[in-house]
């Protein structure tokens, strides 16, 4: 069975005649902002020591941080969180699993044997000493022992009682733990789905081998795998093994069906045999794996996927994910998107970002003549003077028709918080056309590396934005 186990961790829209936003975009939303949901991980390792923290998000996009201890072995960590998350910390290629709650602080004591040991607050002391049980360096809980994978002659019978010892090993010990009465529902619930892997997961995982191989299998290995057409359901659609079961079942069935797994047999696949948020992570995951293949079909798909998905996280995400790809296809056009300071100097969009390289940029593009605009800049300057100018710049670029009335503005207006720039070919602009900008406001992110991360994030009014720049101001690239 293949180990998934080290990737586990687990609109009110303004409308005037001239400016408007896309339609469904994001609330405005007068709720303060909050800077509250963190997790604080510290410990005591040695001089220089590094820790590497990781999870998935519901996109299966994984968040990586790095952190490493001072001269004198102290290790401090803070993480954002969107939400309760089970995260994998690894220590000297050695893996544990811990469970990671907003505003709380995990202690982590190394003793001399090198096994993890927590010393926890009493938000997660509980949930994290049953990970500690069961998931030490010392290997107490390690199934490698009963790994099954099927080999060439094997019968069914066999396979299945591997598979049998396999699960019931598994059971009773997560039933002896989860039987504990002060643990939360919600905890028992995250836990079951996301380590125990569900039912279906549990029956299908095994069977699931790399697709080159299911020609050569025997009858009855198919057979078995075919019994479960139609058993995936939206309960464990939270559980990151059960979405990639769903999707490699997927592709299994395109394969037996179709003998090919090109986007549109997988494509159709997923719309015969499934239903629901299941449907549409399957959906979404093709359209992911396939949208730097350059497929002349794949913009058909795209408008196939928009239509079919009910789930509207995903089809933002996916098209985020496509135009930060056509940007990242045509980069020289980007880059020499031209853009005039206010005592008239060029300046390209590649000028920009190297001049802040190691801080997250947020551009807001505007107009004087955008009353949405305006109504954003007190929220933009909270978000500046929340942040170090080492960790935040805020760029305002201007879509004004001409640059008289931008520089008029400037003078007479000081709730501006960023660095000011005109665009000068206004929305005909490179970088305006790459990344559909139509209408504004529209705001985009760039991390610390100086990659476009997101070309429509939410208003500055969103405390959803807030989030996103703790994300990135968080993250440690290595």
């Amino acid at each position: 069975m293949r180990n998934y186990f080290l990737y586990i961790i687990v609109a009110i829209s303004f409308y005037t005649i001239s400016c408007n936003c896309r339609a469904g975009n994001r609330n405005i939303n007068k709720q303060p902002l909050s800077t509250t949901s963190y997790v604080t991980i510290q410990g005591h390792l040695s001089p220089y020591e590094p820790v590497i923290i990781y999870f998935t998000d519901k996109y299966d996009e994984f968040e990586t941080y790095l952190g490493v201890s001072d001269s004198n072995g102290i290790f401090l960590k803070k993480i954002f969180l969107y939400e309760p998350t089970l995260a994998t910390v690894v220590r000297n290629h050695k893996h544990s699993y811990v469970w990671l709650i907003a505003n709380d602080t995990l202690s982590l004591y190394i003793p001399s044997n090198n096994l993890f040991q927590y010393r926890i607050s009493s938000k997660s002391a509980i949930y994290n000493n049953v990970l500690a049980y069961l998931y030490d360096f010392s290997g107490h809980y390690n199934l490698s022992d009963v790994e099954i994978a099927y080999t060439p002659g094997m019968n069914l019978h066999y396979f299945d009682s591997l598979c049998m010892a396999y699960k019931n090993r598994k059971l009773k010990i997560f039933k002896n733990v989860l039987s504990k009465k002060e643990l939360t529902p919600d905890f028992i619930k995250n836990f079951y789905l996301t380590i125990n892997n569900s039912y279906i997961v549990e029956l299908v995982l095994p069977y699931l081998v790399p697709s080159s191989h299911y020609e050569s299998l025997p009858k009855w290995y198919i057979n078995k795998l075919l019994q479960y057409k139609g058993t995936f359901n939206d309960s464990a659609i939270s559980c990151f093994e059960y979405r990639m079961a769903a999707f490699d079942y997927n592709k299994f069935l395109s394969e037996y069906y179709f003998k090919d797994l090109s986007i549109n047999h997988q494509f159709e696949t997923a719309q015969k045999n499934f239903t629901g948020r299941t449907r549409d992570f399957i959906l979404y995951k093709i359209m992911k794996n396939n949208m730097r293949k350059f497929l002349p079909s794949y913009s058909i798909f795209l408008r196939m996927f928009n239509s079919k998905c009910l789930s509207n996280d995903y089809k933002y995400h996916l098209d985020s994910l496509y135009n930060i790809f056509s940007i990242a296809s045509t980069p020289d056009s980007v880059n020499k998107a031209t853009f005039l300071t206010r005592g008239s100097k060029k300046v390209t969009l590649y000028n920009i970002i190297s001049n802040n390289k190691g801080k997250v940029i947020l551009i807001d593009f505007w107009a004087t003549w955008c009353a949405p605009c305006k109504y954003q800049f007190p929220y933009l300057k909270k978000i500046r003077d929340s942040y170090s100018k080492n960790d935040l710049t805020v760029i305002d670029i201007s879509f004004d028709l001409r640059t008289e009335i931008w520089r008029k503005f400037l003078d007479n207006d000081a709730s501006l918080a960023g660095i000011q720039y005109y665009s000068v070919d206004g929305f005909k602009n490179s970088l305006a056309k790459i990344i559909g900008l139509k209408s504004i406001p529209r705001f985009m992110l760039i991390n610390k590396k100086g990659d476009i991360v997101n070309t429509d994030a939410p208003r500055p009014s969103d405390p959803q934005l807030f989030r996103m720049i703790n994300r990135l101001v968080s993250q440690h690239f290595f």
